[in-house]
């Protein structure tokens, strides 16, 4: 076992991989399928590609989940090809709670501790990373406060995750939320000679992951993660009609983009990037863009990296644009640090 237990609320596993001639793997498990990328020894080319659909029922709660990751992940991995026993992992969004929060100096300077008492009731334990964005903007003579991004997850199921796949001789180097993972790629290019990607992300972007359990929002200022939310109006709920969903993802994308000028008065958002399976959606982003007043397009997390030549596999070369496997992107682009362990996120 790789993995320490965390002594408080704030405090992360910490995984150390070792030193490989095999690229980890990355596996996102969303709630709609699970996907495998791996790349070759460049990290330029793509050599495992894999996807499987969610069964039904393993959506229903994270023990159902896990207890049907149980029976089918040790084969999904083997059968995708993927060499090697590292692996990179994106959470499931369901598990992921994201609060914003505006601390005051003395909390501030203990926020890892304070900040999951802000959280809403959970029904599990929650383990916490609390990201710090900056200085509030606060009204006069409210003081000094700094906002920071609280995200929590259930403590038994991630521990629950992580021991599956020791169980099954898999060394798990980093976990990460879809907030983070699926930005990544946009965020961290890939440095290949093959490079056809888009401009590079502008100081601010608002990414949009319209996903089937829900929608993502995240903001990004330069390199850094400075506003998540979840809108929990999910492409499976049958009492929701298209358009009143889209009425109410794009109140709260209104929300998130006025609350970001708020805090960055200075500078505004310049873009929309659309990504997850629901971005292949012309009529959900062209309503997005056009009644939030910014330019959009469909994020390419593969730009940079070779495709595979096998017809048959889920990233065919002239498969075009993959929205839906930014998470992935993300978890084989992110850098590791120095000491090559990585705090999950």
């Amino acid at each position: 076992m790789h993995a320490t237990c965390p002594k408080r609320e704030g405090t992360w596993l910490r995984f150390i991989p070792h030193r490989t001639r095999h690229s980890p793997i990355a596996i996102d498990l969303g709630g709609h399928s699970v996907k495998l990328l791996q790349l070759g020894p460049d990290r330029c080319s793509i050599t495992a590609a894999a996807a499987m659909p969610v069964a039904p029922e393993a959506t229903l709660t994270p023990s159902n989940y896990l207890d049907w990751l149980e029976d089918v992940l040790p084969g999904f991995i083997t059968d995708s090809g993927a060499t090697g026993r590292r692996v990179k992992v994106a959470l499931p969004s369901a598990w992921t709670t994201a609060q914003q929060l505006q601390l005051d100096a003395e909390e501030s300077a203990i926020a890892s501790e304070v900040a999951p008492m802000h959280l809403p009731p959970m029904d599990e334990q929650p383990m916490t990373r609390v990201l710090q964005v900056g200085p509030a903007a606060m009204q006069e003579g409210q003081g000094e406060h700094t906002e920071f991004i609280c995200l929590a997850f259930p403590r038994r199921h991630v521990f629950r995750l992580v021991e599956l796949f020791h169980r099954h001789h898999y060394e798990v180097l980093d976990l990460q939320t879809q907030f983070s993972a699926s930005v990544a790629p946009f965020l961290h290019r890939q440095s290949c000679p093959s490079e056809q990607s888009d401009s590079p992300t502008p100081e601010a972007t608002l990414f949009v992951d319209l996903g089937s359990g829900g929608v993502l929002a995240s903001i990004t200022n330069g390199m850094n993660l400075v506003q998540a939310r979840r809108i929990a109006t999910g492409e499976r709920n049958p009492d929701i009609n298209e358009d009143d969903r889209l009425d109410m993802i794009i109140d709260e994308l209104g929300m998130a983009l006025r609350h970001d000028a708020s805090h960055f008065p200075d500078r505004r958002v310049e873009r929309i990037v659309f990504i997850g399976g629901g971005a292949h959606s012309d009529h959900a982003c062209r309503q997005i863009v056009e009644r939030l007043h910014l330019p959009g397009q469909r994020g390419d997390p593969l730009a940079a990296l070779g495709r595979p030549i096998d017809p048959d596999s889920p990233l065919k070369q002239d498969a075009g644009p993959r929205p839906g496997w930014s998470a992935a992107a993300g978890l084989v682009s992110i850098p590791m640090n120095k000491e090559g362990t990585r705090d999950a996120a």
